[in-house]
């Protein structure tokens, strides 16, 4: 495999992992950290991206996504790519689908292969059916070319059935379920939702074809036993409604007894029984029932259940113990349930949520689990068990770990100042040296040394005397040959001065020779050393003007900053209560939300209560005809004795005849 081929298998392969990663679920992010699907990494800043994002620091790697973009640090079209590939799974991960949306628009299309072009249109038509835009999502569906690979496919036509069905479209549905290829590892899911389409078109029998198969398929994991026993008991309750109780209990009993729907299974076989007048069968499954969680519905509801099958069975007594003891744990969930409302309403229960919530980066897929260790935790549970009350716990504690952030962020721009005021001293301690330098006459020994190699080289060349490039040892020479002359001078018609003179001019004329030869490669030593001069002046000047420069700017640079982290600071108390404002309402949403749905839950058990309450004050008024129709048989008996005793013989006689 070439470099560049494996490159291409590794950009794909990043691409596939990442978004599925980021749009399938928490799990996910477990896939996306198999480092060997990113390829190689070519800048330091998205490498330092990608290591928060492997740490699990989802909201730090977007903000160092956005820094890195925003400054242009990421020179590969690579890794700005996966960059901008990971800021919308990121921005996904915190419920931001609008600008998840718009970064995969952005995506150039026209580097891209058609394949990952196909996958862009995939992810983004999931982003639409996560916030229910069915027909944008349909859209971007039509705009993939090819099928997708491995189970994408699937999922893509199970989204689009899906799709179909959101949009009342049950035959095209139908026929797009019926292309899932079985070995698909979404064909059961399609099954599922095949079934389900054909109940909403009153298709009961084509239905039962898919249930069956699913309901009697075997089961390897906890996953498929778990579609298994759903697929029983939506057809099960489906022929329920279809007065088809004979139908439904095969179905229902194939359910397992402690799985997650056995207690809608018990209570459904309960009533299946009931409707086919099967009143001591029906009393098994209800009875079953009542030996588990008191707060779950179904069993709530089969407390009923059992008291009427034993009042269908003539044991009366029996069936007002069992109607008074419903009524008392009736009003007993009611009273508790209020004082969990109360606690959901003065916000006591909120806060003992988010104090145990772990404030981390784990966005949009947190999990809150068995968040909350408190007596009211059996009806939160119910509680938490809603999606809706579960992204808007998750979006209240966000806004919570924002503030903390900002918080921490406003706290950071004091030691900003005190850098800057650091700054300020030491610029302060060292403008009077500055200023002293910038001071000093601009003739400094450079600029002399290079007045006099210039003009000792132009006088070379005018003036032709060799003489003018002797060094120091040379002029000292020269001094001497001076002053021998000058004394000859001196001596001339004292003495015989004629053999000195001749010594005299034989050195004078060696020293001018030797000076007469090296002149040009003097002359262009002293070239050479003015180039350097010149250029040693020229870094000298632009070191003092930029010493300049920085005496004129560095006041406006202290100011700027100081200007810029004033902004800072004041933008960042802006959002800090605008945030605050947010979770306030927040938190008068969850509390709205608990309440209310708790307060359904009481309503009905209200609804039990009162049935409760009925079926006592029937029994009781059965039992009050039956004592008036026996006291009223006794005094009639009473009357027809005493009548008798006053009556002729002869006419008893004829009575008893």
């Amino acid at each position: 495999m070439t470099v560049t081929a494996f490159q291409t298998r590794c950009k794909r392969s990043l691409q596939a992992i990442l978004l599925a990663a980021l749009l399938a679920g928490s799990a996910s992010f477990v896939w996306a950290s198999d480092t060997e699907s990113w390829g190689s990494v070519h800048d330091p800043d998205f490498g330092e991206i990608l290591y928060q994002f492997f740490q699990g620091h989802y909201f730090k790697s977007i903000v160092h996504t956005l820094a890195a973009l925003r400054r242009e640090r990421i020179e590969s079209h690579h890794d700005e790519d996966n960059a901008l590939l990971l800021l919308g799974g990121l921005y996904m991960s915190y419920g931001m689908p609008n600008e998840a949306s718009a970064l995969f628009r952005k995506m150039p299309m026209s580097q891209i292969t058609p394949a990952e072009r196909d996958q862009s249109w995939y992810y983004l038509a999931k982003i639409h059916y996560s916030r229910n835009e069915n027909s944008k999502a349909i859209t971007a569906l039509d705009q993939i070319k090819a099928p997708l690979y491995d189970s994408l496919q699937g999922e893509r036509l199970q989204m689009r059935a899906n799709l179909l069905i959101r949009l009342d479209r049950y035959d095209e549905a139908l026929k797009i379920l019926e292309t899932i290829p079985a070995e698909s590892t979404w064909a059961a899911y399609a099954r599922y939702n095949l079934g389900i389409a054909l109940i909403r078109t009153d298709r009961l029998a084509d239905a039962t074809v898919q249930f069956d198969k699913l309901g009697t398929s075997p089961a390897k994991t906890e996953e498929q036993r778990g579609l298994r026993d759903k697929s029983n008991l939506v057809i099960g309750y489906a022929y329920l409604q279809a007065n088809q109780a004979e139908q439904a209990i095969p179905r229902l009993q194939r359910i397992r007894l402690n799985g997650p729907h056995s207690n809608k299974a018990l209570l459904g076989l309960g009533w299946a029984y009931s409707s086919l007048d099967e009143y001591r069968k029906a009393l098994a499954p209800w009875l079953e029932l009542q030996r588990r969680s008191l707060l779950d519905p179904a069993v709530q509801e089969s407390l009923l259940g059992a008291a009427y099958s034993l009042g269908k069975l003539g044991a009366e007594a029996q069936s007002l113990k069992h109607y008074e003891a419903a009524a008392e744990l009736f009003q007993s969930e009611i009273d508790r349930i209020e004082l969990v409302i109360d606690s959901i309403r003065n916000g006591k229960l909120i806060d003992k949520m988010i104090a145990q919530s772990p404030l981390d980066e784990q966005g949009w897929y947190w999990n809150p689990g068995s968040l909350v260790e408190s007596p009211e935790a059996p009806d939160l549970f119910h509680l938490l068990a809603s999606h809706y009350f579960q992204e808007s716990f998750k979006s209240f504690r966000d806004l919570y770990f924002m503030h903390r952030n900002l918080t921490n962020w406003l706290a950071d721009l004091d030691a900003f100042d005190t850098m800057l005021d650091t700054r300020k001293q030491a610029y302060e301690q060292q403008l009077p040296v500055v200023e002293a330098r910038l001071a000093q006459s601009e003739e400094t020994e450079l600029a002399i040394q290079l007045t006099r190699y210039s003009n000792e080289l132009e006088r070379v060349k005018t003036e032709d005397n060799p003489m003018i490039l002797a060094n120091d040892r040379e002029l000292k020479w020269i001094k001497r040959l001076e002053s021998i002359d000058t004394h000859l001078q001196n001596l001339q018609g004292k003495q015989d001065i004629e053999r000195a003179r001749k010594q005299y001019h034989l050195l004078r004329g060696q020293l001018y020779w030797q000076l007469a030869i090296d002149t040009p490669a003097r002359s262009w030593s002293y070239q050479q050393s003015i180039e350097e001069i010149r250029k040693s002046l020229g870094q000298t000047y632009e070191q003092m003007e930029a010493l300049k420069r920085a005496q004129r700017d560095a006041p406006l640079l202290f100011t700027g900053y100081t200007v810029k982290i004033n902004d800072m600071r004041a933008r960042l108390s802006f959002l800090l209560e605008r945030i605050k404002i947010l979770i306030a309402e927040q938190s008068v949403e969850l509390r709205m939300m608990g309440a209310n749905t708790l307060r359904i839950q009481q309503n009905r058990l209200r609804s039990y209560l009162t049935q409760a309450r009925f079926a006592i004050a029937q029994i009781h008024d059965r039992a009050s005809h039956r004592k008036d129709e026996n006291r009223q048989t006794k005094d009639i008996d009473t009357d027809a004795n005493t009548g008798n005793q006053d009556k002729p013989d002869t006419d008893r006689k004829e009575e008893a005849k």
